[in-house]
């Protein structure tokens, strides 16, 4: 069972009845409690829906027995919403809206600060996470990542609270599915996609995926509104992005691809020579990474089996004729050739190619006045 019925409630069952009308009240509370729990625990054994029903029953009554207590009021709205949830998991209940319509309110009495306002956000966001994979509404995963991000500070590592948030069905969860969201340069989801960075930490493994994708819907908007503040944010984000992907990370060769696009676009626009110099770094050591990665799937060794008896050797064949002689190609060479405008980069590129690669300017004001690329074989 995922989460245990209220020791709040439960507990009521413990005491002594009294002759006075709340003990009274109080102890049928505990024993319709413990009823709807034992059918619960039932319906996790068998799968029989009448255990299911009775459950719901059972709850549903000491929910309305509860209504002018606060305290047992939260624990009753949160037992029923588990047993409700727990139908919609099994395909025997439908109503989860219902379900997290309770929890809602459960979480309403109780505060922060309360004792068990942390759980409470917890087993929303259980519930919200369950509705949007089912629904794929927007607004649910984002409700699941703000209150995630609450409770953030209370997660202290061993604790029972950082093992729930954790849990694979916790934030790992809404980290995965805000990180899977296509690109989009809203204020909504920019917003979300920094409240995702925050539920990444240093050394964690989907931050430089939150990373990247901050950084492309930043760049986005940039390229849409304009705002240099967005550029320049989207750049040191890819930079943060790419300093922490392994060698061996699918991600590096698509950061990397992407920053360097960045850096030339604003090369092209203001012109900082070391914005281009990076870029040039960043390029160099690609062509390096796929070098490695084709020299590492082609050197392949084959080790012989090994027999107990020493096989005869194979008959003698006829001399292969020669092979025909093979021509050596030189790898190709990046050259990057830059300069003040009418400096003569154009020509001295034509002087190099042997024929007219580059446009050439008789005056000293210059003809090129961006990054270009040219293939000269």
């Amino acid at each position: 069972m995922d989460n245990p019925i209220s020791l709040e409630l439960k507990a009521q069952c413990k005491k002594i009845p009294h002759s006075d009308v709340d003990g009274i009240v109080q102890s049928k509370i505990g024993l319709d409690t413990d009823a709807a729990h034992d059918a619960y625990t039932h319906f996790w054994k068998s799968n029989l829906r009448e255990h299911f029903h009775s459950a719901i029953d059972g709850f549903q009554a000491v929910l309305h027995q509860c209504l002018h207590s606060r305290a047992h009021s939260a624990a009753a709205l949160s037992n029923l919403a588990h047993a409700i949830l727990c139908g919609f998991s099994e395909d025997i209940e439908n109503d989860i809206d219902r379900a997290i319509y309770l929890f809602h309110s459960a979480l309403t009495l109780r505060p922060q600060g309360h004792i068990d306002h942390p759980l409470s956000i917890v087993d929303l966001c259980h519930a919200l996470c369950k509705r949007y994979s089912h629904k794929k509404d927007y607004a649910d995963l984002r409700e699941a990542a703000e209150l995630y991000r609450s409770i953030l500070l209370l997660c202290v590592e061993g604790s029972r609270l950082h093992q729930l948030v954790f849990d694979t069905n916790g934030i790992p969860y809404v980290i995965e599915q805000c990180n899977a969201l296509p690109n989009d340069p809203s204020d909504e989801t920019i917003s979300l996609r920094r409240i995702v960075l925050e539920l990444c930490p240093q050394r964690h493994q989907h931050r430089a995926c939150a990373l990247s994708k901050l950084a492309g819907d930043l760049y986005a908007r940039f390229e849409r509104d304009g705002n240099k503040d967005h550029f320049y944010e989207a750049v040191h984000l890819s930079r943060e992005a790419l300093a922490i992907c392994r060698a061996h990370d699918d991600q590096l060769k698509v950061l990397s691809g992407v920053l360097s696009d960045t850096l030339e676009h604003r090369f092209n626009h203001h012109g900082d020579p070391s914005d281009l110099y990076e870029r040039i770094v960043l390029d160099i050591h690609q062509e390096a990474l796929d070098l490695y990665s084709s020299a590492s799937g082609q050197c392949t060794i084959t080790v012989p089996k090994q027999t107990q008896q020493p096989s005869l050797p194979p008959p003698a064949l006829a001399p292969a004729p020669p092979a025909p002689p093979q021509t050596l190609r030189s790898p190709k060479r990046n050259v990057v050739i830059f300069g003040d405008c009418g400096s003569g980069k154009s020509s001295v590129i034509n002087a190099i190619a042997q024929k007219e690669l580059a446009k050439t300017s008789p005056d000293t004001l210059g003809c090129t006045l961006t990054f270009v690329s040219m293939r000269g074989m």
